[in-house]
């Protein structure tokens, strides 16, 4: 028997006897939890209701509430969602206006709330989107002259 022979019939023994040791393994024992019912909603962080703080406009929803409502009367509210253009957080090139983030988000991480934060970018200003927001929320084109262009759903080189 040559050694190529003999090292792959020692592999597949080897295999086959940890594929036998692994199928015998027990798995843990589950687990049942019996959580209280205080009446409350029940949070689930990440999943359940989300406020959209912004909704590519930024004069809309969760924009408009005082500054001082952080929706404790809104059982199951766990993610705040600041969706914005590109060009709200950066409308000249090397500028950014970070406040746009960071002011709504502080009062909602002080009670305990999950930040998602998205910024959609656009080279063509599309009738819709200015009518609505009477903006435009075109990206820079000095964006494109970095090299940067649109592929379908995710950014190319």
């Amino acid at each position: 028997m040559n050694v190529t022979r003999m090292m792959f019939c020692l592999s597949l023994i080897v295999a086959f006897q940890l594929a036998n040791a692994l199928r015998a393994a027990e798995p843990p024992p589950a687990v049942t939890v019996h959580p209280e019912d205080t009446g409350e909603a029940f949070v689930n962080p990440g999943m359940g209701w989300t406020l959209h703080f912004y909704s590519n406009f930024i004069e809309n929803y969760g924009s408009r509430l005082e500054p001082s409502d952080t929706l404790e009367d809104w059982p199951g509210l766990s993610v705040i969602y600041l969706r914005v253009p590109w060009s709200y957080l950066e409308p000249k090139e090397g500028e950014y206006n970070w406040s746009l983030f960071d002011t709504p988000a502080q009062r909602w991480i002080a009670k305990g709330k999950q930040i998602a934060i998205r910024c959609r970018v656009a080279f063509k200003s599309g009738k819709e989107c200015a009518i609505k927001s009477g903006k435009n929320q075109k990206t820079g084109q000095w964006s494109r002259t970095m090299g940067l262009a649109l592929g379908f759903g995710s950014w190319r080189r």
